[in-house]
């Protein structure tokens, strides 16, 4: 499952619902990825799921943008999930003030949003590591 905000502000991560099905989904060979431009907004307004991330450290994958990164190609929101044999879906937010999106189910559309996601990821420094360590 890969996902991508700028700052994942107004996902609901941290609902009792959605950490329910996070923990059915989290198993061997699983994955989050994350793309986000910043975590401040999912660290302070998120706990649970900033609790359930540190719990599955091994599981998630967390990028943060350059701020050189054009935001001309950057999309409002990205959800993919690759599904195995029950085939891949996605979600891509074109905008947010009325909260229009296309959903997808064809291979085609999933690759090209996965590759635009991959080929950023690849570009982006790890960030909102499970643990802060201080001196």
């Amino acid at each position: 499952m890969a996902a991508f905000d700028p700052d994942f502000a107004d996902w609901p991560w941290s609902r009792p619902q959605a950490l329910e099905a996070l923990q059915r989904w989290a198993g061997r060979g699983r994955q989050l990825k994350l793309l986000a431009l910043h975590y401040e907004a999912l660290l302070q307004g998120q706990p649970r799921f900033v609790r359930w991330r540190r719990d599955y450290d091994h599981l998630v994958e967390a990028k943060a943008i350059p701020d050189d990164a054009p935001e001309q190609e950057l999309p409002v929101a990205l959800l993919l999930i690759d599904g195995g044999e029950a085939g891949v879906r996605g979600l891509r937010l074109l905008e947010k003030a009325r909260w229009r999106g296309v959903l997808f189910t064809d291979q085609a559309t999933f690759s090209q949003n996965w590759h635009w996601f991959d080929a950023v990821a690849q570009r982006s420094p790890d960030a909102f590591p499970c643990t802060t360590l201080g001196l």
